[in-house]
């Protein structure tokens, strides 16, 4: 993880937020950000601490560092997601206790609950800003998608939600 922040901090001039340790059933994960000066590219660097961690296996084939998901950004998560419907995009099967703590949480319309879980949408808030994300079932033996909306100038990641996305991926892995 060292040598890539160094290559994409000196060749891209990225900066890095502070490291997240996110529990995987499997063991820990250490996520490193970085973004570029203006916020338009990010990335998350990921190194494992347990051989058997969803981030793990994926590289466990590979020789070096490797690509495990990739993010787009949107401005209507809604919108985006009845695309997606039409489109057979399968994705990442949400626990319905998420969405009850969700609601409870952050003291959320109920309305815009039931329209979350029926998309698999998750959702973090941070002070009045909020991020949503959409995650592709894993494939390719752990590559997935993610589809984002940031807003009120949401900067984070969605680090509560890493360990319940790791869990249902894990699931989902098992499941195939």
């Amino acid at each position: 993880m060292r040598s890539w922040l160094l290559y994409y901090a000196t060749t891209f001039d990225m900066r890095k937020s502070e490291i997240v340790s996110v529990a995987d059933p499997s063991g820990i994960i250490h996520s490193q950000p970085v973004e570029s000066p203006e916020g338009e590219l990010r990335l998350n660097l990921n190194g494992a601490a347990g051989q058997k961690t969803f981030a793990a296996t994926f590289l466990a084939d590979r020789i070096g560092a490797g690509v495990q998901h990739i993010a787009f950004l949107t401005d209507d998560i809604f919108e985006t997601s009845a695309t997606l419907d039409g489109q057979d995009f399968a994705r990442l099967e949400v626990s319905e206790n998420y969405y009850e703590d969700l609601r409870v949480r952050y003291a959320l319309d109920p309305e815009l609950v039931d329209r979350m879980r029926a998309g698999n949408i998750l959702y973090e808030r941070l002070g009045d800003a909020e991020y949503f994300q959409i995650y592709s079932r894993p494939i390719f033996n752990g590559f997935f998608f993610e589809i984002v909306e940031r807003r009120a100038g949401y900067q984070g990641y969605g680090a509560t939600n890493a360990s319940m996305r790791l869990a249902a991926q894990l699931k989902c892995q098992r499941k195939a």
